[in-house]
């Protein structure tokens, strides 16, 4: 349909198209007689996944039941097929495909009993005392968390994370927020700020099955479900 002069810098667009899109698109209307455009367009949008056609069926051991022996087929071709690039991360992120939509935000917490942190910068770390300990940068759990402010004392971990953004800027007044004091070894004060979140992230954390890992289970659940003591 024709744009109106405000829309010159966007893409051809369908209105109805973009309610039910919620996205980027470059409609464009196809008129030909002979079907010729509409039939390739069609085919194209409409083909089928690329995968792996050396797959024989004959491979699968046939000492084993038929129902096995179709879903080692169907296993077989599944990880041998093409994916984007957001699939492939997503299925290494162990982040759901569906179940989720575009306004939710996965926050990852790090609980495991030895967890990974993020080292300064060689040239910072060689100006610190050669005694010093403040070689990681500040992290949610070790250094916002512990030091969150009094009137957050009562949350737990998950709480914090699902709710709350460090901020290093004050934010506005019509915000909730509160100061964020943290105390360096060498007595310099940091202050940043906790602002609440109109909409909570969605937490996601490593998962221990409590038969199998019983320690690393119940280490996780403690960590996130009851309010740690806060440092000062």
């Amino acid at each position: 349909m024709p744009r109106t002069k405000e829309e010159y810098a966007i893409n051809d667009y369908m209105p109805s198209l973009l309610i039910l899109w919620e996205g980027n698109m470059d409609a464009q209307y196809v008129s030909e007689s002979s079907f010729v455009i509409s039939k390739y367009i069609s085919k194209y949008g409409t083909k089928g996944e690329k995968g792996s056609s050396d797959i024989d069926f004959s491979d699968i051991q046939s000492n084993k039941s038929l129902a096995s022996r179709l879903w080692s087929f169907a296993l077989r071709v599944l990880n041998h097929r093409e994916c984007g690039a957001l699939e492939a991360a997503s299925t290494l992120l162990s982040i759901p495909l569906h179940e989720t939509d575009r306004d939710t935000v996965i926050r990852w917490l790090d609980v495991r009993m030895i967890r990974s942190r993020r080292m300064k910068a060689i040239e910072k770390v060689k100006k610190l005392q050669a005694d010093s300990t403040d070689i990681f940068y500040d992290s949610l759990i070790d250094t916002y968390y512990l030091n969150r402010p009094k009137e957050l004392e009562s949350l737990c971990l998950y709480d914090f994370a699902k709710w709350y953004d460090v901020l290093s800027d004050e934010p506005e007044k019509k915000a909730e927020y509160y100061p964020l004091i943290i105390i360096k070894e060498n007595g310099i004060l940091l202050e940043k700020f906790c602002k609440k979140r109109k909409t909570p992230y969605l937490i996601n954390h490593w998962k221990y099955n409590p038969a199998n890992e019983p320690e690393c289970y119940y280490y996780t659940f403690v960590v996130i479900v009851y309010a740690m003591e806060r440092r000062g």
